[in-house]
């Protein structure tokens, strides 16, 4: 799949397509198909470095803290009909600069399915 890495710190200009395997979903976890991810100002001075002091970040790395998207699978205990639902979460273990992302079922938040769209999940995962 394409991730997006941090290759060292400076300006958009480090932001590098790469290829990384797919994500499986272990016990508690599902994999989202990613179609958006918030940029987020904190991501833009972790990338530059000006924020070593508090993010102990060293690149190579995969920026984005969290996704919104579509689930494609889920893995042990997890409740199969979860798949194909739109939602949004945090990525608390990767980046979510990426096409598929594995996240905890438990911070999961089910977009509503009127809501349901890239505009509404931006929207989502920028505002809570």
């Amino acid at each position: 799949m394409r991730v997006i890495e941090v290759t060292q710190f400076g300006g958009p200009e480090v932001l590098v397509p790469s290829e990384a395997a797919d994500p499986v979903a272990g016990s508690g976890q599902v994999v989202v198909d990613v179609s958006v991810a918030p940029v987020l100002f904190l991501d833009t001075q972790i990338r530059s470095g000006s924020a070593r002091n508090w993010f102990p970040t060293t690149p190579p790395y995969v920026p984005g803290a969290g996704v919104a998207g579509e689930v494609s699978s889920v893995g042990e205990g997890v409740d199969p009909d979860l798949v194909g639902r739109r939602v949004v979460a945090g990525t608390a273990e990767g980046g979510g600069y990426v096409e598929r992302a594995v996240v905890a079922v438990d911070g999961l938040i089910a977009v509503p399915e009127g809501l349901a769209g890239v505009s509404n999940d931006h929207g989502l995962l920028t505002l809570g």
